[in-house]
């Protein structure tokens, strides 16, 4: 108890300096799926993890996203979590984390665009 209240009457200047990286992180993901074609997805506004409607390239490729997500990662090293972990209604989505450096963000976008790009156009 006297843990939660110095968390809570103490410097908050920390817990504000990690909302701030999180918002880039965030804006650094939005910024960069807003390139990918074939998906949607909402702007994440209070947690550190977005789901990404992948069901377009899942229709081209005639695939669920479970196998989808494996194929990301055996063939553009890029993992994501199939939405289906998190229930059924999950189907077509995947998730990304936001919880990771900006530089791992950026790399695994990239794959990610360049994957969409590859199914889009077979």
């Amino acid at each position: 108890q006297w843990a939660a209240l110095a968390a809570l009457t103490g410097p908050q200047e920390p817990v504000y300096e990690m909302q701030r990286g999180y918002e880039r992180r965030r804006d650094i993901a939005v910024k960069l799926l807003s390139e990918v074609d074939g998906i949607r997805f909402a702007k994440a506004k209070g947690s550190f993890y977005m789901m990404i409607d992948v069901s377009k390239l899942l229709n081209k490729l005639k695939m669920d996203t479970e196998r989808f997500v494996m194929m990301l990662i055996e063939k553009y090293g890029v993992a994501f979590l199939h939405g289906t972990a998190l229930g059924s209604y999950g189907e077509g989505y995947i998730r990304m984390s936001f919880s990771v450096s900006e530089d791992h963000i950026i790399d695994g976008l990239e794959k990610f665009k360049r994957a969409a790009n590859e199914i889009l156009s077979s």
